[in-house]
């Protein structure tokens, strides 16, 4: 008797492919990231429940903590969630964690979402991985780009990703290569979280510095929205411009 098109599904989804010469272990990995995201879910609830029945700002900074780890953890490549807009508000000293010294605040701030970026880092790892054990993402590795690229990042691998995490970039090419290289995973944790520290730090610092409130904060990040869209349309406007020109060309030389 066949099996149900949802049955199969599922197994498709839990079946841990042949291939596992890299090491890694996926079940173990999205079992462990799904129960981080529930036990941090569960602390932003609590935390929550503590503030609202009068727990005051000890309440409220565990439910935001919570709450910072779960939105940075989940933001990645394929979940591209603002992230601007939650640094300067945390450390904002009008509305962020204010019950914290200013010092810790900035520390406690860019500790913390370093940490939540790192761990989305190892998801986006995990996943890149378990595509190329399906045979999703081989290709990749068989082009000339990608064999020049790995030569160049295999120079100072440490260091490309720390000033990749630290650069605000839309896309960043060397985690990607990192990934496809098998790169070790400590190594590659501590990286990510090094750069994430420094550029997080400087953002909450320049927060504290500037006194932002959250109309500022709202206007920074929503002008910083305004620009991806900018650039995004101006690109695709490029590419159309470069194949109508080549059209051109065609008809002029037939």
């Amino acid at each position: 008797m066949d099996e149900s098109w949802n049955r199969q599904f599922v197994r498709y989804l839990i079946a841990t492919p042949q291939r596992t010469d890299d090491g890694l272990h996926m079940r173990r990995w999205f079992a462990f990231f799904c129960l981080f995201l529930a036990a941090v879910t569960i602390g932003s609830h609590w935390g929550f429940s503590c503030y609202s029945t009068g727990g005051g700002e000890w309440g409220r900074t565990i439910w935001l903590i919570c709450l910072y780890v779960f939105y940075f953890a989940i933001a990645c490549t394929y979940v591209p969630l603002p992230t601007v807009w939650f640094v300067l508000f945390l450390a904002s000293p009008n509305d962020g964690l204010t019950m914290l010294p200013t010092g810790m605040r900035i520390f406690m701030v860019a500790g913390v979402g370093a940490f939540g970026s790192a761990v989305s880092h190892l998801n986006e790892y995990h996943t890149l991985a378990y595509l190329l054990r399906l045979g999703k993402a081989h290709k990749i590795r068989e082009t000339r780009v990608y064999r020049w690229s790995e030569k160049q990042f295999q120079t100072w691998p440490f260091m490309l990703q720390v000033v990749l995490n630290i650069v605000p970039v839309p896309a960043d090419p060397v985690r990607w290569l990192a990934i496809l290289s098998g790169y070790p995973l400590g190594k590659y944790f501590l990286a990510q979280w090094l750069g994430r520290f420094v550029r997080y730090g400087i953002m909450a610092g320049m927060s504290v510095w500037l006194g932002l409130n959250l109309k500022q904060i709202a206007m920074i990040q929503g002008g910083l929205f305004v620009v991806a869209i900018g650039s995004f349309v101006a690109h695709r406007l490029m590419m159309r411009n470069g194949k109508s020109a080549e059209q051109s060309a065609g008809e002029i030389q037939i």
